[in-house]
């Protein structure tokens, strides 16, 4: 894992953060669908786009997959012990994109309470 002081952090850009209802409307649905097709075809693989987590490679890996998730808590306990910060300070913590959970379960392990949410029912199933 990078140590946080080494991150390079990109310049500064321009993003639009407007936009119609109906394209938002339209984009959700959009990625809804796209998620929900990946969650049904290649569920680990979406999560942790890596060959040894295609369908026909996952059998034997799946400890392997949600184990991963460690790393990326790992990296976000030292993003808030930079900012001064502790898990303990935290009432909840929400993960927006949560999948099939490779990440939750570590979360859970350092957090007091872990609202998970995804676009995709069937990552969620």
């Amino acid at each position: 894992m990078q140590r946080l002081a080494e991150l390079r952090l990109s310049a500064p850009m321009s993003v639009e953060v407007g936009a119609a209802e109906g394209d938002l409307v339209e984009l959700t649905g959009q990625i809804a669908e796209t998620w929900r097709q990946l969650g049904w075809t290649k569920p680990h693989w979406s999560a942790l786009p890596d060959e040894r987590f295609l369908p026909e490679n996952v059998d034997g890996r799946r400890r392997e997959f949600f184990a991963s998730g460690a790393d990326d808590v790992a990296q976000l306990l030292e993003i808030l012990r930079y900012l001064g910060r502790e898990p303990e300070e935290f009432a909840t913590v929400t993960e927006f994109g949560c999948g099939l959970g490779r990440v939750t379960f570590h979360l859970a392990q350092r957090f007091k309470r872990v609202v998970a949410c995804d676009i995709s029912a069937s990552h969620l199933e």
